[in-house]
């Protein structure tokens, strides 16, 4: 039917297409509006992010504020701290002015000045007229006032990090029989859950360099213009924790009385707090301990601890009287989230075990060096464990130590101390497989050797355990055969499991032996180093092919009926490539996984999670697994452990883990059914052909308006035009030939959104503005033959 045209108001004549065009594009808005605030995309812009806590932690027993440093906070979040005996209380938000609100507020005060006869160029040449302020009333005057510290604190071009730029000040409270140790701290608002921090309970005094404060004070605002701060000073009493937050060319000082003889333990924890920042070099707030006697004459530094950048300094204090401790960044770096913590005092600190590692089910005495400790021989208990690693401390009046990794295997367990010298090849230490040795690189130029008979076609793994259980190993490898032909040789070997390694210093090896005859392993230090500390675990054994799972984000923010998107990472172990199932085993059938299998020889996949659950306050814990074949045909089950992708210096990227993996389910914004793609079972590509997918819209929806977009593409697949019609979108994907190869597998995930044409205030069209939607429920794939 042609529609008449329709006469507007100045007796104008529009043609009916394209009023109705208006009309359509009009009601499409209204419907779309509401969705960008769904669980990805436009989400993710409002979904709560911290960058820092300070003070990191505090005293049992005690009530302390603590300034929690992010993006899109709220004073309406709930804050969660995990484990019993801590609540948290709200205080005070503050967030820097949008430049719109700038304008606003400078508009006003230049309206109040105008009032009371200040003119601009009066002010600039302070040649403001007396009594000038009396012509406000007293109400002006008081909004003048509180515009100019608004302005000066809130000014958007003072903030140097807008990911760090909101600060929320709570006041936290933990009981005095709160367990000592690490927790998660975490927020949530009503636009989601916020990624987790690093937050301790103590049992020692805990003194602050800098004040707790929501508002950025004058002199921090000078701070940052002149990029420099003046040296704090603290006076504490020992034993303490003592916090602080670095600025640039900042140095925090402490000063403390000290008696003769003393062994003072200064373990400082920056890196430990904030393992990675993204948009600093080398990644991370690099901490410096100097200490000094009153004189100012240092007696100590240190900038790490072996191999890990948080320094630690073990004292003996030659004499009674005052002495200082300063901390700083290594090259004079700093800001908000430049946190740290210092734990000093007569404490245990542990900085070895040998053997680092024993038995599963049993215990296996261990002795035991470093500074205050009340014995140098432990038990450790394996009663009950099976293998793997753990977290052990040590006491010493009621003091615990750091936790320090210890681990536990099924194999039979040797010592060097049952071996005979094992130093060169002739003496290697014969083995039968599967064995664990536990041995120790005593100097610079040793090698340690052992020997195997093994037959041709046999395969054998050679793992050294060292730097992940805190030893300074860096360890090499070489397998030789009878007559000292190398085989094979390995020098570091990465294990994505081990996030907060930069440098995957233990080595390993998967070889096949040409022959029978007897076959001999050298282990030693690649960087010529040795001693007490250089302790190992070196695993001998046929393969056994398993897998771990890691799961990222730890924070998961969905609606109902909106797909969260998820990684699912796989570390193959021992040249396992099988396919993995997955399943939720948390949450009951109103979750769901979409896409939840990783093919064969893939080491990560991106799935969507859904509920039907409704919005609830608080968030709860999900618990992803994994299923395989073993190679006998047995059944291998593993929890993912959740983690968090971590960017190190703009390009490295790391698995840190995280304590739990934390759902939060939002309330559903519209009442609309959710986009599926129309397709049964995994869609089949064809390299160099085109490939059709259907996503239904329901009749009016405004189909024509969608956009879809690959997230985290297969390279080589690319969504080559969009075809609207009444009852949907069909998707056009072009398959690159020379990309994507037959028998290729793996899922998809679409990102919908629509685009916003924006103009600026000359009616000049600015570029558009994409409004994201959310995803469509991951689906899988599969390319192939010609």
């Amino acid at each position: 039917m042609k529609l008449p045209p329709c006469i507007i108001s100045n007796g104008a004549r529009v043609d009916p297409g394209r009023l109705l065009f208006f009309v359509v594009n009009i009601w499409i808005l209204l419907f779309l509006l509401p969705a960008v605030r769904a669980q990805s995309g436009g989400a993710e812009k409002q979904v709560p992010r911290v960058g820092y806590a300070y003070p990191a932690g505090g005293m049992k027993g005690s009530s302390f504020r603590v300034a929690i440093g992010g993006q899109y906070l709220s004073d309406q979040a709930r804050v969660g701290i995990t484990g019993a005996g801590v609540s948290v209380r709200v205080l005070e938000l503050f967030r820097p002015l949008t430049q719109q609100e700038f304008n606003k507020l400078r508009d006003r005060g230049e309206e109040l000045r105008t009032k009371a006869g200040i003119t601009k160029e009066a002010k600039e040449a302070k040649d403001v007229p007396a009594g000038a302020l009396a012509k406000l009333t007293e109400a002006e005057r008081t909004e003048l006032r509180e515009i100019r510290r608004r302005m000066n604190e809130g000014n958007p071009r003072k903030q140097a990090n807008p990911a760090i730029g909101e600060t929320l000040l709570v006041e936290v409270t933990v009981a005095a029989d709160a367990a000592e140790g690490s927790r998660e701290l975490r927020l949530s608002t009503a636009a989601g859950l916020s990624n987790p921090l690093v937050f301790r309970v103590s049992g020692l005094k805990e003194f602050c360099a800098q004040p707790v404060q929501a508002h950025p004070s004058p002199k921090k605002l000078q701070a940052d213009q002149q990029r420099a701060v003046a040296r704090t000073e603290t006076s504490i009493t020992l034993p303490a924790v003592v916090n602080g937050q670095i600025m640039q060319g900042g140095v925090d000082r402490f000063r403390f009385k000290a008696n003769k003889g003393q062994r003072l333990v200064f373990a400082a924890e920056a890196r430990a707090l904030i393992p990675y920042l993204a948009d600093a070099v080398p990644g991370w707030f690099q901490a410096t301990l100097s200490l000094s006697d009153a004189k100012g004459r240092e007696l100590a530094y240190n900038d790490d601890f072996r191999f890990n950048p948080d320094p630690v300094l073990l004292f003996e204090v030659p004499s009674d009287g005052e002495y200082y401790v300063e901390v700083k960044d290594g090259i004079f770096r700093g800001r908000e989230d430049f946190v740290y913590r210092v734990t000093i005092g007569e404490l245990p600190f542990v900085t070895g075990l040998y053997p680092a590692g024993g038995a599963a089910g049993a215990k296996t005495p261990v002795l035991v060096s470093g500074w205050n400790l009340q014995n140098k021989q432990a038990i450790m208990d394996g009663a009950g464990r099976g293998p793997g690693r753990l977290l052990l401390s040590l006491a010493r009046e009621h003091q615990a130590s750091a936790p320090v990794p210890f681990e536990l295997s099924a194999d039979t367990e040797l010592t060097e101390t049952q071996c005979e010298a094992n130093h060169s090849p002739e003496k290697a230490q014969a083995l039968n497989l599967p064995v664990v040795v536990n041995g120790r690189i005593a100097h610079s130029d040793d090698k340690d050797w052992f020997s195997f008979e093994g037959q041709a076609g046999q395969e054998i793994v050679a793992e050294v355990v060292a730097r992940r259980l805190n030893s300074p190993l860096d360890s090499q490898l070489r397998l030789v055969d009878a007559q000292g032909r190398q085989i094979a040789l390995n020098d570091d070997h990465e294990d994505k499991g081990s996030g907060l390694s930069t440098h995957h210093a233990d080595s390993y090896l998967l070889a096949k032996l040409p022959t029978d005859g007897v076959y001999r392993i050298e282990l030693s230090d690649v960087q010529h180093q040795g001693g007490e500390a250089y302790v190992y675990r070196l695993h001998l054994r046929a393969p056994r092919p398993s897998f771990e799972l890691r799961c990222e984000p730890s924070a998961i923010n969905v609606r109902e009926g909106e797909p969260a998107p998820l990684t699912v990472f796989v570390l193959r172990r021992d040249g396992f490539d099988g396919a993995i199932k997955l399943a939720v085993n948390s949450g009951g059938p109103a979750l769901s996984l979409d896409g939840a299998e990783i093919p064969a020889g893939q080491d990560k996949i991106r799935v969507t999670l859904s509920t039907r659950m409704a919005a609830r306050p608080e968030p709860f814990e999900l618990r992803i697994s994994g299923t395989a074949k073993g190679k006998e045909g047995e059944q291998m089950v593993r929890e993912a452990v959740p983690c968090d992708d971590m960017m190190q210096a703009f390009i490295y990227r790391h698995l840190v883990e995280a304590r739990s993996q934390q759902v939060q389910v939002l309330p559903k914004l519209q009442q609309r059914p959710p986009l599926r793609m129309e397709q049964d079972g995994p869609l089949q590509l064809k390299a160099g052909k085109e490939v059709e997918a259907f996503v239904p819209v329901p009749r009016g929806r405004g189909a024509e308006a969608l956009r879809f977009e690959l997230s985290d593409a297969p390279d080589g697949l690319t969504v080559k035009k969009l075809v609207p019609s009444m009852s949907g979108v069909t998707l056009v994907l072009a398959c690159d030939p020379e990309k994507l190869k037959p028998g290729q597998k793996g899922n998809l995930l679409f990102s919908v959104f629509y685009e916003r044409q924006n103009k600026d205030n000359k009616g000049k069209a600015k570029p558009a503005r994409r409004v994201p939607i959310g995803y469509l429920p991951a689906i899988g794939y599969e390319v192939l033959a010609k």
